[in-house]
């Protein structure tokens, strides 16, 4: 079975490079390339980009063209080019090289399995702040000092979340090609009506993120679709210095800061100039493949531990 290692990145068509350039550095993300009709940026690790913007034609509505995964051999590459209505092994044509194989998830959403992209060095950041909680200290003669209020440093893509129509067949689609993993299943009524899953990447005994994939079905009248990219980010003190320049250049926050219960994240979303979800977190659970799926009803119970309520526009 194909496993994949993570997600690689996300790509959009959008009206006006000019100002998704804008937002996207200000959320934290780095310019790689740029011309008339592309825009591919990166975050501080070692993957060359994790975010493309491609220019939409005159009239064209802004969309999301598709999402990429990671995995970690050719002949895995090989394998996803037999899966049906998959395309043939082709080059990616970005950044770091590689090969990319494109399907169709059973909803229709254009799906990429990539492998071969040269890593590269990452960028300087700011250490983690070291914390001095009541009963364990970390921290003796120092201070804390954060500097002028800027961007959030990004680190990685971390992870997606679609809405489908189908959340069954698609989660079964995407266990039964690519290994993934139920970390928790939210339900209602009985526990075999799942209204969606949190899914992480089958890595056996190595530490993976509670999720690298949702699944949850699509309120009436939304269709499939990206409901949100999440972008990891340092620390705390990032996402509350990140949030107040997002703030202060009056972007529009659509929930948060809070902490979710599945995964733990601490989350901030914020809508980029076309609508599009994209979220800051850090501080997220990390789990081997031998960790059993948890199932939990649906409700604000599941969804998070503190914050403020869910906003009216998040499930849109």
């Amino acid at each position: 079975m194909i496993k994949i290692a993570d997600v690689s990145h996300v790509v959009y068509r959008v009206p006006d490079l000019d100002i998704q350039e804008t937002f996207m550095t200000d959320f934290g993300l780095v310019r790689v390339e740029r011309s008339d009709q592309r825009l591919v940026m990166r975050a501080a690790g070692t993957a060359p980009y994790c975010y493309v913007a491609e220019k939409a034609a005159p009239g064209e509505k802004a969309a999301v063209r598709s999402i990429a995964f990671r995995v970690e051999s050719a002949a895995e590459l090989e394998q996803a080019a037999k899966i049906e209505g998959a395309g043939a092994v082709q080059p990616i044509g970005l950044p770091g090289g590689g090969n990319k194989v494109t399907i169709k998830d059973p909803n229709g959403f254009s799906i990429d399995i990539v492998h071969g992209i040269a890593q590269v060095a990452p960028l300087e950041i700011r250490r983690p702040m070291r914390l001095n909680h009541a009963d364990e200290k970390q921290r003796y003669g120092g201070v804390q000092r954060l500097g002028a209020k800027a961007p959030a440093q990004v680190q990685r893509l971390g992870h997606v979340l679609l809405f489908v129509e189908d959340v069954k067949a698609t989660i079964a689609w995407f266990r039964g090609n690519f290994g993934f993993i139920p970390s928790d299943i939210i339900y209602e009524g009985e526990q075999d009506n799942g209204l969606g899953a949190f899914l992480r990447c089958d890595r056996g005994d190595q530490w993976t993120d509670h999720h690298t994939l949702g699944i949850f079905k699509a309120p009436p009248g939304i269709g499939t679709k990206l409901h949100h990219a999440s972008f990891e980010i340092q620390d705390f003190d990032a996402q509350f210095m990140g949030s107040e320049y997002l703030a202060s250049k009056h972007y529009k926050r659509e929930w948060g800061i809070g902490r979710h219960l599945l995964g733990s994240q601490i989350f901030d979303y914020w809508r980029d100039p076309n609508g599009f979800l994209v979220e800051h977190f850090t501080d997220g659970d990390l789990l081997q493949n031998d960790v059993p799926t948890g199932f939990h009803p649906a409700g604000a119970d599941s969804l998070y531990q503190w914050g403020p309520p869910v906003s009216e526009g998040f499930f849109t």
